[in-house]
């Protein structure tokens, strides 16, 4: 079999990448990698020269890199990282045309910024992304893209329902692929009801209904916006960068809350 080769796209030619995801409607595969990191150099020497996984980055995605540590300030880097390295952020992510993530590789290394001038960032976790959850979550991701950047459901229900009969699939990632595929069956959110508040729910079912509400009706540049109001007088581990770590953060209550519910009942 012959050697499968791609370039990363140096992230000063982001500009081009963009534009090539718009015309071959991929998304965009970010990937920030820090030398100084071992779990990146590990990503480098044992996943990124894979076969298997240079043919799936071949064919899914648009390889963008930026190179995290630097020791001059360079403004192209700086407002990347400033976009999409918040705390805890991970190191490999899926992007849109227009710049807008949509996916994370939730085993990746993580980072967080470290300096105002972006020359490098702290590595809060080395990471253990194995070659079947980085194919998993690569196609997923880009059927995700499929779905809601490019907006063909029925493509993308046919390739949900295919890639939902790999073996031996990661369960998250099989749990993330049916609610998609459900989506895609229903043609995005066009046919949901203009609410989903009624009177048989409980206090917290129409809490988390009113906040799903609000958040529906945000613009997407609101959610995905870095914070643009003064600080507080309080401490750094008071705010987030913007509204979108908040909705994971919720979001990641509401699933670790129904599971508790879940194992409460079951015993």
């Amino acid at each position: 079999m012959s050697s499968t080769e791609f370039e990363w796209i140096h992230h000063s030619e982001r500009t081009k990448a963009r534009e090539q995801s718009e015309f071959v409607k991929k998304p965009i595969l970010l990937n920030f990698h820090a030398p100084s990191c071992s779990g990146s150099r590990r990503l480098e020497e044992e996943l990124f020269s894979d076969e298997d996984v240079k043919r799936c980055i071949e064919e899914e995605a648009i390889p963008v890199r930026v190179i995290t540590d630097s020791e001059s300030y360079d403004l192209s880097k700086a407002k990347i990282i400033g976009k999409h390295i918040f705390i805890w952020s991970p190191s490999v992510q899926m992007i849109d045309s227009k710049g807008v993530f949509f996916h994370e590789f939730a085993n990746a290394p993580r980072y967080t910024r470290l300096d105002a001038f972006y020359k490098r960032v702290h590595h809060d976790l080395l990471g253990d992304l194995s070659k079947k959850e980085f194919i998993e979550n690569l196609k997923l991701g880009s059927i995700k893209h499929q779905l809601n950047q490019v907006r063909d459901y029925e493509g993308a229900f046919k390739r949900l329902s295919a890639f939902l009969k790999t073996d031996n699939l990661e369960e998250i990632i099989r749990e993330e692929a049916l609610y998609w595929k459900n989506i895609a069956a229903h043609k995005g959110f066009s046919s949901a009801p203009a609410t989903i508040l009624n009177e048989s729910m409980t206090p917290l079912g129409k809490a988390v209904a009113r906040v799903a509400e609000a958040l529906v009706a945000l613009p997407e540049g609101r959610i995905l916006g870095d914070w643009d109001k003064p600080r507080g007088p309080n401490g750094w581990h008071f705010y987030t960068d913007n509204v979108r770590e908040v909705v994971y953060g919720l979001w990641q209550s509401i699933i670790d809350f129904s599971r508790m519910v879940t194992q409460s009942v079951s015993h």
